[in-house]
């Protein structure tokens, strides 16, 4: 698992079954649970909004929880990562059916010691990426299925990509050989007339190697991680990027034969997310955005897969 805590989210009225979870979450040898408790649905929402969070413990016995369609409310708005209901008597009937609604586990409170929740737990995290890895790559595959062109298809990997992770912005980066530069290709954006702006700044930028973020991407061959671009001593579009509101970037690059890098891929998104926790690209699955530079972008980009020139 994850060197950091993760964050749980534990929607529960009961402070007496609060406590003992804590105190069991907290015995994992392991893995190091963060624990942020709320008695009400409407508070868990609230959270979600707020936080980056890794995954729900939801007791339905909540005074709002409203039943199955609270719970697919709640699913929907923290898609990103897994339920797990928790209850204090087994029901096989409501265990079918909160699975069918979308939960991942649903387990007996006093069944339950340190070392099942955090099985349970962590379990559940792997098998929610698995799925999220498998639903953006059928997503990019649906893309280059309908796109006619390489413009077009480059603008409907990026909207995925965004959408998918939660970006507000991104940009495809192209090297040009014979120039020994590197232009903005293509890019997309979440509607704002800020992002625009920033959208306009890329559109007249290029990089030499070494030099921005593409640039050092292309010296480096690595992907890159900026948590803060305000303290990145590479990046060098930091006004535009704080006019825009954006604070956090990740990069793919995208490579042909022999490791020689043909593209690079910048994702964006808001700062909201690190005031709160200081672990990087929070919310976001490292995973998941590598997989699909190796596997999705990798064919749309070198035309490979669906017979682009």
């Amino acid at each position: 698992m994850d060197p950091r805590a993760l964050n749980v989210l534990l929607v529960i009225a009961d402070p007496q079954d609060e406590a003992d979870i804590r105190q069991k979450l907290g015995g994992a040898r392991s893995t190091l649970f963060a624990v942020h408790a709320v008695p009400s649905l409407a508070q868990a929402f609230k959270l979600i909004a707020e936080q980056p969070l890794d995954v729900f413990l939801i007791d339905l016995a909540v005074p709002d929880s409203d039943g199955i369609s609270g719970l697919q409310r709640l699913i929907a708005a923290a898609h990103y990562a897994p339920v797990i209901i928790i209850t204090s008597i087994y029901d096989e009937s409501q265990a079918l059916e909160v699975v069918r609604a979308g939960a991942d586990d649903y387990v007996v409170k006093s069944r339950m010691n340190a070392a099942a929740f955090e099985r349970v737990l962590s379990y559940a995290i792997e098998r929610h990426g698995v799925r999220r890895q498998t639903d953006l790559q059928l997503a990019v595959s649906r893309v280059l299925a309908e796109s006619q062109n390489l413009p077009e298809a480059c603008d409907g990997i990026l909207r995925v990509l965004c959408e998918s992770l939660k970006f507000d912005l991104g940009e495809i980066w192209r090297i040009d050989n014979s120039a020994n530069l590197m232009f903005h290709a293509r890019s997309w954006c979440v509607p704002s007339r800020r992002h625009l702006q920033f959208q306009a700044l890329s559109h007249i930028s290029h990089f030499r190697c070494g030099e921005g973020l593409p640039g050092r991407v292309w010296q480096t061959r690595l992907p890159q991680w900026i948590d803060d671009v305000t303290e990145s001593d590479y990046f060098t579009r930091i006004p535009a990027a704080t006019a825009a509101g954006i604070n956090q970037v990740a990069n793919i690059r995208v490579t042909r034969r022999h490791n020689a890098i043909k593209w690079s891929v910048n994702l964006f998104k808001r700062l909201q997310c690190l005031k709160l926790f200081d672990i990087g690209l929070a919310g976001v699955d490292d995973r998941l955005v590598c997989v699909v530079g190796t596997h999705c972008v990798v064919d749309i980009l070198l035309g490979d897969s669906v017979g682009f020139q």
